[in-house]
């Protein structure tokens, strides 16, 4: 887990927040990710998470065993879909477990109803 860490932190830019929820799940908060739009902040979003996914390519040695890796990502942006934290991770973590099920990586959290 420090070692995801790490990898997982050396690719975020300084005020972004990377913290682990539990187990082996992680929560990025990407601040200022770009002013062009929905269609602009998914790109930008979607661009972090393939950098994220790639970096957990080359596998954790841990005593003389290596260790593959994996990762599904779920994304939320706020205040798009959501403007309550609760409301945001809770649409994040959805998308993630439809990345983990459909195995397509990045999952973005799509706005429900009207």
């Amino acid at each position: 887990l420090q070692a995801v860490a790490a990898r997982l932190s050396a690719l975020l830019r300084h005020g972004d927040t990377l913290a682990r929820v539990g187990g082996d799940e992680f929560v990025a908060l990407i601040e200022d990710i770009g002013n062009e739009g929905a269609a602009g902040v998914r790109a930008a979003a979607g661009d972090v998470a393939k950098k994220l996914i790639e970096s957990l390519d080359e596998p954790v040695t841990v005593g003389r065993r290596r260790h593959g890796l994996g990762a599904s990502i779920g994304i939320a942006c706020y205040p798009e879909l959501a403007d309550a934290p609760a409301a945001l991770l809770r649409a994040a973590d959805l998308a993630m477990y439809v990345a983990k099920k459909g195995g397509s990586n990045p999952g973005f959290a799509e706005r429900q109803g009207p």
